[in-house]
């Protein structure tokens, strides 16, 4: 089961992907400017977890998210 976590980088977000992937779950993590810390949530969150950085304010970069969806 996979899951998009939009600011998932820090804060509510991080704690919501280390939870989501401790209960099984797949988390795409989310930044925008927080490459690094991505990165080590989604290291942290282990198996298939991974970060995607993206402009949520365009619809290109949200249709590209998307696409790790399917």
């Amino acid at each position: 089961m996979r899951v998009l976590v939009t600011g998932g980088s820090r804060g509510i977000g991080r704690a919501t992907c280390l939870r989501l992937a401790k209960d099984g779950w797949t988390p795409l993590v989310h930044y925008r400017e927080r490459a690094e810390e991505a990165k080590e949530v989604a290291a942290a969150c282990g198996g298939e977890a991974c970060p995607s950085g993206a402009d949520l304010r365009t619809t290109a970069e949200i249709d590209r998210l998307w696409e790790w969806a399917d």
